[in-house]
């Protein structure tokens, strides 16, 4: 029973690491965006790896209670994101996309995006981490915007009031 524990703990230590293999940037790590909306971020990826990697899947994590309001598309990674970085070559342009829904509260919701892969294209190992931050800031209504509302009202009381009766 020993000996298979000892063999399972080889392999298990065995399994290449690529935690330092690939460089994740974003250009910027906060994003700003109306409920009901998307948010893009944008970065740069980089296989400091010497070899070929493949990325073979992103996953999000969301520090609560942003899971009840933020939902990741899987697919945007994929059909922008290169599938394999060659030795050295490096990826700038969108990386990830989330959706903010339409009743979330005005907050800073936080959350970490992972990319898993490895040396072939079945590899899912861990390739790089990112934190990243969406605020869903209501927009206060602008000022014209409250003086006009005051003066429609104003406007709409002048029509509406009743008049005294005039003797004949």
């Amino acid at each position: 029973m020993s000996r298979i524990l000892a063999l399972f703990a080889v392999l298990a230590l065995s399994v290449p690491a690529f935690g330092d293999a690939l460089g994740f940037s974003l250009d910027s790590a906060v994003q700003s965006g109306l409920p009901g909306t998307d948010v893009i971020f944008t970065g740069t990826l980089t296989n400091l790896s010497g070899t070929d990697l493949f990325l073979t899947d992103i996953g999000y994590t969301f520090i609560a209670p942003g899971g009840l309001y933020l939902t990741p598309d899987l697919n945007f990674f994929f059909q922008n994101v290169p599938g394999v970085l060659l030795d050295g070559e490096s990826y700038s342009d969108v990386v990830f996309m989330i959706s903010i829904a339409a009743g979330a509260p005005k907050a800073l919701y936080k959350g970490l995006a992972t990319i898993l892969g490895g040396d072939t294209p079945v590899s899912s190992g861990f390739l790089a981490a990112v934190a990243f931050q969406i605020d869903s800031s209501v927009p206060e209504p602008g000022v014209v915007g409250l003086v006009m509302a005051g003066l429609g009202v104003l406007a709409a009381a002048r029509k509406f009031r009743t008049r005294p009766a005039t003797a004949t």
